[in-house]
């Protein structure tokens, strides 16, 4: 019996391994991929409002 569980254990170890290597590698990517599209965002919002305030300001300051 002792023989039998330790030979499931020896076999499934190596599948765990690469199985969690997977997971982890997997979220990682996922984290990295979700971190750019947010900078990319981000970066995009702020230029945005300032391209809207450059074009407050110049019309405040363009005669009429």
């Amino acid at each position: 019996m002792f023989y039998g569980s330790m030979h499931f254990f020896i076999h499934s170890y190596p599948g765990a391994v690469l199985e969690f290597s997977f997971v982890t590698g997997f979220v990682e990517k996922l984290y990295k991929t979700l971190h750019t599209l947010s900078l990319f965002f981000l970066w995009n919002a702020v230029d945005t409002f300032l391209m809207h305030k450059r074009k407050d300001t110049q019309r405040c300051l363009s005669p009429t």
